[in-house]
C-alpha cells in the first residue's frame, strides 16, 4: 500500500488490487481516506463522525441496486475499521 500525490490530492495505491475501483472517487471513500490520515485527534473525532454518516448513506443507496461486490467489501470495512476508531476515541 502507498500514497501517491496526483495535483496536489492524495491517492491510495493499494498493490495487488482487481476489479472496479471507480467508487474510490465516492465522497465516502474520500471522507475515509481523511481519517486514515488524521493526526489531530479533534478533527479526527468529527472526520469519523462524517465518514461514518457518509459510509452508511452510500450502503443505503446501495439497496435495491446492483451494486460491485468490491465496493460493498470496501464499504463494510471501512465500516468496520471506523467504528472501531470511534470506540477507540471514547
Amino acid at each position: 500500500m502507498g500514497v501517491a500525490n496526483f495535483g496536489g490530492q492524495f491517492r491510495l495505491a493499494i498493490e495487488g488490487t482487481t476489479g472496479d475501483h471507480t467508487h474510490r472517487s465516492q465522497p465516502w471513500f474520500e471522507a475515509y481516506l481523511a481519517v486514515l490520515f488524521e493526526s489531530d485527534g479533534e478533527q479526527l473525532v468529527e472526520k469519523i463522525k462524517l465518514a461514518r454518516k457518509l459510509v452508511m448513506t452510500r450502503e443505503r443507496e446501495e439497496l435495491g441496486q446492483q451494486e460491485t461486490a468490491v465496493e460493498r467489501t470496501d464499504l463494510n470495512k471501512a465500516s468496520y475499521a471506523l467504528q472501531a476508531l470511534q470506540l477507540r476515541q471514547l
